[in-house]
C-alpha cells in the first residue's frame, strides 16, 4: 500500500457555510494544487478504480486517508489559515473573546476592523468598542509601517549614494594618474639616436705582377 503525504488546513469560505476542510498531496517532491478534502478524496478512489485495484486494496488505501483527516479533525482549529494579525496575538484580547470572535469567523484584526456593527452587537456587548481599537492599532501601524519603510529607502539610498561616490573618486584617482604619466612622458626629451659610422673606403690594392715565361726560340741560321 502507497500513501502520500498530506497536509490539511480549513479554509472559510465566504461563499459557502462556513468552513471548508482542504488537503494538499506531496507525491515524488511534487505538490498537487491544494483542493478540497472530499474532492481529493473522491478523485482518489476514482483513480484506484481505473488502476484496477482490488477493492480490498482501494479500502485500505482510503480508510487510511480517512484516519489521518480524523486526526487532524482533533485539532483543527490550530490550522485555520489566517489572513492578517491573528487575533490571538493581539493583547488587547483574551482567550474568551477570541473564541467568541472565531465563532462568528472573525480570526485576524483586519477582519475585526471591518465587521459590520450589526454583526459585532451579535458576537456580544463590548465588541464594538474593541472594532475601534482595532481601527486605531491598524491605523498607527500603517504609519509605523511606512516611516519604517521610508528609513529603509533612506538607508538604501545613502548606502547606493556613497558607493556611488566611492566608484566616482576611484574613477577620478584612475584619471589623474593617467594625466600625471602622460605629462611625465611629454616632458622626459626622447634619447637621441647614436651615430651610425659611415662604412670607410677601402684603400686599392696592387696587382699581382705575372711574370713572363722565356721568349720564342731563335730561328736557325
Amino acid at each position: 500500500m502507497h500513501l502520500v503525504p498530506l497536509r490539511f488546513e480549513a479554509k472559510y469560505r465566504q461563499s459557502k457555510e462556513g468552513y471548508e476542510d482542504w488537503v494538499t498531496a506531496f507525491i515524488d517532491q511534487n505538490t498537487q494544487p491544494n483542493m478540497p478534502w472530499t474532492f481529493w478524496r473522491e478523485s482518489v478512489e476514482r483513480q484506484l478504480r481505473n488502476d484496477g485495484t482490488s477493492e480490498a486494496e482501494r479500502l485500505e488505501v482510503l480508510g487510511a486517508y480517512d484516519r489521518h483527516y480524523a486526526a487532524w479533525k482533533k485539532t483543527e482549529s490550530d490550522e485555520i489559515m489566517v489572513d492578517g494579525m491573528p487575533l490571538k496575538e493581539w493583547p488587547p484580547l483574551n482567550r474568551e473573546q477570541v473564541q467568541a470572535l472565531k465563532t462568528a469567523h472573525i480570526l485576524s484584526v483586519e477582519q475585526l476592523a471591518q465587521t459590520s456593527d450589526t454583526q459585532l452587537e451579535k458576537v456580544g456587548p463590548g465588541f464594538k468598542g474593541l472594532k475601534a481599537l482595532a481601527q486605531k492599532y491598524l491605523e498607527e501601524k500603517k504609519d509605523s509601517d511606512l516611516i519604517a519603510r521610508l528609513d529603509s529607502m533612506e538607508r538604501n539610498f545613502e548606502a547606493s549614494s556613497k558607493a556611488k561616490d566611492d566608484e566616482i573618486a576611484a574613477l577620478k584617482a584612475q584619471l589623474a594618474a593617467q594625466t600625471v604619466a602622460a605629462q611625465t612622458a611629454a616632458a622626459t626629451p626622447a634619447a637621441e639616436p647614436e651615430p651610425v659610422a659611415e662604412p670607410t673606403a677601402a684603400e686599392p690594392t696592387e696587382a699581382p705582377r705575372i711574370k713572363r715565361g722565356p721568349g720564342r726560340p731563335k730561328k736557325a741560321a
